[in-house]
C-alpha cells in the first residue's frame, strides 16, 4: 500500500481517508483539489477536509426543539 509523505494522498488513499469510493473521486475530480505529477493525482488531506465542508448538512434535533417550544409556552404563562 502506497504511504502518505508530506501530507499528500494518492487517490485510493484520498476515498478510504474520506470514506467515498474511488469512483466517486473519479467522477467529482473536476470539483475536487488536486495536483497532478504526470500521470500521478495527489490530494492534501487538509484541501480535501474543506471540500467535504461543502456537503455537511445540519441535522435538527426535533425532540429539543419540541422541548424548547413547550418550555417557552409554559414559561409564558
Amino acid at each position: 500500500m502506497e504511504t502518505a509523505t508530506d501530507g499528500y494522498l494518492s487517490k485510493v488513499q484520498a476515498s478510504e481517508y474520506l470514506g467515498i469510493a474511488l469512483r466517486t473521486i473519479d467522477k467529482r475530480l473536476y470539483e475536487i483539489p488536486h495536483f497532478k505529477v504526470g500521470r500521478r493525482i495527489l490530494f492534501k488531506r487538509v484541501e480535501l477536509d474543506e471540500w467535504m465542508e461543502r456537503y455537511r448538512e445540519s441535522v435538527i434535533d426535533i425532540s429539543k426543539l419540541a422541548d424548547d417550544v413547550v418550555n417557552d409556552v409554559l414559561n409564558r404563562n
